[in-house]
């Protein structure tokens, strides 16, 4: 005998809903992955959408998840004993068959998730068809357009005229930077998206200057940039764009330098870039894993299509009590993991190695993983207090190496080829 639509349980897994929620209190990496994937909406147990919701605000304050945390929040929060106490979440924890597969888990979490909601809509649909005053037109308008509507699990087909072309193109052709022979040299595309472009150089040879321009640039085009610094502060970033687009590094003497000044100051308000700084946080926190977060949040709320991360060298992550390259190596790692899972395009500012001895063995300090992960890789080399210098392409996965001559105009403020200032 068939069950009535009202007899029927929505369908759902309270075991592959457990060993999902479990493998997330498991380890960082873990949690991350839950959090970036699957919204406390895909789980069918209010008490898992409570603690999904929790999972998700850890892993964005930095907080490793694990039974301890998880519950302490749960109960600061005043929710623990609505979900069943501390004793439900142990159950959880104790659950996982084995944390490692939490993708295989969650598959089907989110799978039952898109099938509970076709489920729920088709309610709706015979509802209105035993209404009696629908027109048969409307309900199969209607019907149409709940098919059309829900995303596709399950399926490795792919029809050609489904795809965006035009909006793949214009993603897959990435931010264009001032120079335009590096511009050439990338196939016209600049900075690709989806991967990192790692700037090296000594202290002072103007790699800030080189992102803040770059980042300017990339807002006068459309795109919408965040800048991370992880070493000098926000405001200081801001006057660097000031400085950037008036060629001043003081607020000037004349009157007519001043019209300059005031127009800069006006059009970096305009652009209200986001900017990451770790020095407002208490300690100091400059955690990788912390930056991401922040990362991934720009993109899906403030609608960021690109970054520019300053002073890379400064980020801390896993290894540190082993030793310095280890713990850089995982920090290289998370920010490939980023721009792959994200779309970002990634300029990233790093200083040249202090090991690095010979005079053409260049790399980013203490670890090589940046070079090996990124798609372009640029070293600046700039005499000390000269104007003049140049940026040697070294990796380059799309296309020529060349090398592009930079003009500093003004210390560390204007990198540019043969253009005079652009204007504002």
């Amino acid at each position: 005998m068939r069950l009535t639509t009202e007899e029927l349980v929505p369908l759902h897994s309270l075991e592959m809903e457990m060993a999902t929620l479990g493998s997330a209190m498991f380890g960082m990496e873990h949690a991350r992955w839950l959090r970036r994937n699957v919204p406390p909406e895909s789980f069918y147990r209010p008490c898992h959408q409570v603690m999904a919701r929790e999972i998700h605000a850890c892993v964005d304050a930095g907080l490793d998840p694990n039974l301890e945390i998880l519950t302490a929040k749960l109960k600061e929060r005043k929710v623990l004993d609505e979900i069943g106490g501390q004793n439900y979440v142990e159950q959880v924890a104790e659950y996982v068959p084995s944390p490692s597969k939490i993708r295989d888990y969650a598959s089907i979490v989110l799978d039952n998730a898109v099938k509970r909601s076709l489920e729920y809509r088709c309610r709706d649909l015979i509802g209105t068809i035993h209404s009696g005053d629908a027109e048969v037109s409307d309900i199969l308008a209607e019907a149409f357009k709940m098919g059309r509507n829900l995303p596709q699990i399950g399926t490795d087909t792919v029809m050609s005229s489904e795809v965006d072309v035009e909006a793949l193109a214009t993603r897959h052709a990435g931010i264009l930077t001032p120079w335009p022979t590096l511009n050439m040299a990338c196939r016209g595309s600049g900075f690709y998206y989806g991967e990192t472009t790692i700037i090296i150089g000594h202290r002072g040879t103007g790699k800030t200057g080189i992102l803040v321009q770059a980042m300017i640039e990339a807002w006068k085009a459309g795109k919408k940039p965040f800048y991370a610094t992880l070493e000098m502060t926000a405001e200081e970033i801001v006057l660097r764009q000031v400085q950037s687009l008036c060629g001043f590094t003081r607020p000037p003497s004349t009157t007519e330098n001043w019209a300059l000044w005031d127009d800069a100051v006006k059009f970096v308000k305009k652009m209200n870039i986001p900017i990451y700084d770790p020095r407002k946080m208490i300690g100091g926190d400059r955690s990788v894993d912390k930056f991401c977060s922040w990362a991934e949040d720009a993109v899906s709320n403030l609608g960021c299509d690109c970054g520019f991360l300053d002073y890379a060298q400064k980020l801390t992550g896993k290894g540190k009590s082993e030793n310095r390259t280890r713990e850089m190596d995982y920090c290289a790692d998370r920010i490939d993991d980023l721009v792959k899972t994200t779309g970002l395009s990634l300029p990233v500012g790093s200083q040249r190695s202090v090991d690095a001895h010979n005079k053409n063995d260049w790399r980013s300090k203490d670890s090589i993983k940046w070079e090996d992960n990124a798609g372009l890789v640029l070293q600046i080399r700039r005499p000390p207090n000269e104007t003049v210098g140049k940026l040697f392409c070294s990796k380059n996965r799309h296309g020529e190496e060349p090398v592009i001559p930079v003009h500093f105009i003004g210390p560390k403020v204007r990198h540019v080829e043969d253009d005079p200032f652009a204007e504002i």
